[in-house]
């Protein structure tokens, strides 16, 4: 038995190297394809996220079950309020989607994969390398589902019984406000410890979130009109707003993972 412990500790390391290389090479190479390909925004979002997902998951399929879960309950209500609310503030738009219709006022079913896979992937890629940990969430998990299935049903409420009350300046700037900024930082507080274990996983959520963006907006995946944003970042010839910028790409990877670890994992 002794024997076999330097053979499982090199192939460790090996995979270790294999994976790190992965990740590096992601964002170069899929805008590379993308591009070449003209890719549709369902099959970008399938290389830039399902793809290193499909990897994580392979790589470390004992935690694919809760990291599942989360991203379904915490994309699927944050996807639906935001494109929705995007689109009838006139933020911006999709204009193309391979699938037959739309839901809620012209959202594609295109923007369900993007949100899933990005949560998805961003918490893969946090267990794999960063938390080997077990989860000890207990009620906690009941409780984020309640909240976000509470979420959920008061926008439809609104949405049936006063919808312009969704009607709002700078919807994205408060959104992003309420929904990443403040939790993130109450979070953090209370857990100042795990800021370091965010930077990493942040940083990749980052540049392969960059990459996606940029990619997409030069294939006309789809467009910002100019109002409703408190300014611009301009980044290899593509515009974005400042809001999507800090809200989905600086704050958008330890957000999540803050939500991730205070309802789900173990605060460790």
């Amino acid at each position: 038995m002794l024997q076999r412990h330097p053979k499982t500790s090199k192939q460790k390391s090996v995979h270790e190297k294999v994976d790190i290389i992965f990740f590096i090479l992601l964002p170069i190479i899929a805008p590379i394809i993308a591009l070449m390909l003209k890719f549709s925004f369902l099959f970008s979002i399938l290389l830039f996220f399902g793809v290193p997902s499909l990897w994580l998951s392979f790589r470390s399929q004992g935690k694919i079950k809760r990291a599942f879960l989360f991203a379904a309950v915490f994309s699927i209500p944050v996807s639906i309020i935001a494109d929705y609310l995007g689109i009838l503030n006139k933020g911006w738009y999709v204009p193309h989607t391979i699938f037959p219709f739309r839901v809620l006022n012209g959202m594609p079913i295109d923007d369900f994969f993007w949100g899933f896979f990005g949560v998805y992937g961003c918490v893969m890629f946090y267990e794999h390398f960063f938390d080997r940990g077990k989860s000890s969430a207990g009620k906690r998990e009941k409780k984020f589902l309640a909240i976000f299935t509470i979420l959920l049903t008061v926008f439809f409420l609104i949405l049936g019984f006063k919808q312009d009350l969704l009607v709002r300046s700078y919807f994205f700037f408060w959104g992003g406000l309420f929904l990443f900024i403040l939790p993130m930082i109450f979070f953090i507080l209370k857990n100042p410890r795990l800021l370091s274990k965010f930077i990493y996983p942040g940083i990749f959520y980052f540049v392969i979130s960059i990459a996606f963006e940029i990619t997409s907006l030069k294939l006309g995946h789809w467009f910002f009109f100019d109002s409703e944003f408190i300014g611009w970042v301009e980044l290899f010839g593509q515009k974005m707003p400042f809001e999507e910028f800090i809200y989905w790409f600086v704050i958008g990877g330890p957000a999540i993972l803050a939500y991730y670890e205070y309802f789900i994992d173990d605060n460790k």
